[in-house]
């Protein structure tokens, strides 16, 4: 059973002001404590003078004690500062100074919104028409294909460009790219964030709640997409609220990306093998990602014999781009591209948490301790992978057959069809690389996507199909 201390306020403001000095607002979590009182005696009576606790915003709860053991307290509040820019570094140099051994399995999460588990790094989303520029005028055509469930009852769009150019628009993906890795350059440190990672994937792009009497282009709807963070807070904040309920929030050109669906892997195959990809292993790789229902926080990952493996607890989001493939007649073939870093619970930590899935004689998966499970995804995978790729570096390829799971009766089960999509891991740059070589590596992976995107039309499932209804056929495994 969960407990709270004092309220959960509207503390999504991402600024304070006062008569002298602005403020920044932040949201730390701490996991796997075995009493609260460790964070009050040896972080906050710690802090440094420039940042302050929120004491309304303070909550504690109670995890699985079956899971957890006395792991189990998890602590949250807000603090203000009057210096952002070293904020993470002062915390984390806090907690690590006077952490107490007696809390070895703690870990300290700092993310920009409450309960958050993603952090959506400055200027981070944007779009890219190949053959459009930022005064390019766009047009939004009424879109039927596959969405996610949630969005079932809004009205989706396509942006099109109303005059496509003649080049591409290459430089501005290069720069964008330099520009976001020259600030993750500046501001990511493993030991706060985690481990960078970098996917490619292909799928459908949408927009929803556009507004038809506002003109648009390029740069202007770019500037919609980098500031969604900031929109949605701001839509929050003025709300009206009901008792302890809140109207529905309508927030203009909300966007979303759904993988690509193939129709089968022999399709597939023979794609990737004109690539120059060749399969790691004949073995399939199954693993099951489940998340709890609130406040239980976190991914937690088991493989195919049912351990517990990896729990992700957070994640930065430092360069989505989508980009929208001039030649291609198919919406499923727009391109993903997305860095991001992902903070873990140490591994050698993941053996203290009694956790097992349970696979039973139906099929079905049994959670030990029973539990309440919000969403569940099973994923097979088949490994392939390319050497001097680009240069020396390495690029995997993994193709997946999910299938979504829900609760039932303390059981997961099936909850949809088996999909088959493709995700296209790239091997990344240093740190330190120059911005001459970082140039050169974004025209190889948007030339190479671009090329690559275009030859895997042929492998997916007709969109007249995904169309007529938005339920998928399981994949052919042949």
């Amino acid at each position: 059973m969960a407990y709270a201390t004092g309220c959960r306020n509207d503390l999504d403001t991402r600024w304070r002001k006062n008569k002298k000095t602005r403020q920044e607002c932040f949201h730390i979590r701490f996991h796997y404590l075995r009493s609260e009182e460790v964070v009050e005696k040896c972080f906050i009576e710690k802090l440094p003078p420039h940042i302050t606790p929120i004491k309304k915003s303070k909550q504690v709860w109670k995890g699985l004690d079956g899971a957890y053991g006395e792991y189990h307290v998890t602590f949250y509040q807000s603090f203000l500062t009057t210096r952002p820019a070293s904020f993470e570094d002062d915390v984390h140099n806090t907690w690590s100074s006077n952490k107490p051994s007696t809390e070895e399995m703690a870990c300290m999460v700092v993310t920009g919104t409450i309960c958050g588990e993603s952090t959506i790094e400055k200027n981070a989303y944007f779009i890219v028409f190949q053959r459009g520029f930022e005064k390019s005028k766009l047009t939004f055509e009424k879109y039927h294909g596959i969405f996610n469930e949630i969005h079932s009852k809004q009205e989706k769009y396509v942006p099109k460009l109303l005059r496509a150019g003649t080049e591409d628009n290459l430089c501005e993906f290069e720069t964008r790219f330099v520009q976001q890795w020259n600030f993750l350059r500046t501001r990511y440190n493993s030991i706060f964030h985690g481990f960078l990672s970098f996917c490619i994937s292909f799928g459908t792009f949408y927009v929803m709640n556009i507004e038809s009497d506002s003109p648009m282009n390029v740069a202007k709807l770019n500037d919609l997409f980098k500031t969604i963070k900031e929109r949605k807070k701001k839509a929050l904040q003025t709300a009206t609220k009901y008792g302890k309920e809140r109207t529905h929030v309508r927030v203009p050109y909300i966007f979303s990306f759904q993988p690509a669906v193939f129709s089968s892997t022999t399709k597939l195959r023979k794609i990737i093998e004109q690539f120059g990809f060749t399969r790691d292993s004949d073995e399939m790789k199954r693993t099951t990602m489940v998340k709890f229902k609130y406040p239980n926080v976190g991914k937690h990952n088991f493989d195919e014999n049912g351990e517990l493996f990896r729990i992700e607890l957070s994640e930065n989001k430092w360069f989505m781009a989508t980009v929208l493939p001039a030649q291609s007649s198919a919406q499923l073939t727009r391109i993903k591209y997305g860095l991001k870093s992902f903070k873990n619970v140490k591994s050698e930590n993941i053996s203290k948490i009694n956790l097992k899935l349970i696979e039973t004689a139906t099929n079905e998966y049994q959670m030990e301790p029973s539990c309440d499970i919000h969403r569940a995804t099973e994923k097979v995978s088949e490994l392939y992978s390319v050497t001097n790729w680009f240069g020396e570096k390495k690029v995997k390829l993994h193709i997946k057959t999910t299938t979504q799971l829900k609760g039932d009766a303390k059981k997961l089960v099936p909850c949809s069809s088996s999909k088959l999509v493709v995700l296209v891991l790239p091997e990344i740059p240093n740190r330190d690389t120059s911005e001459e070589e970082l140039r050169s590596y974004a025209r190889h992976i948007w030339k190479w996507a671009i090329e690559f995107a275009e030859k895997l039309k042929l492998a997916l499932i007709p969109e007249t199909d995904l169309e007529r209804e938005n339920t998928l056929p399981p994949p052919k495994n042949t």
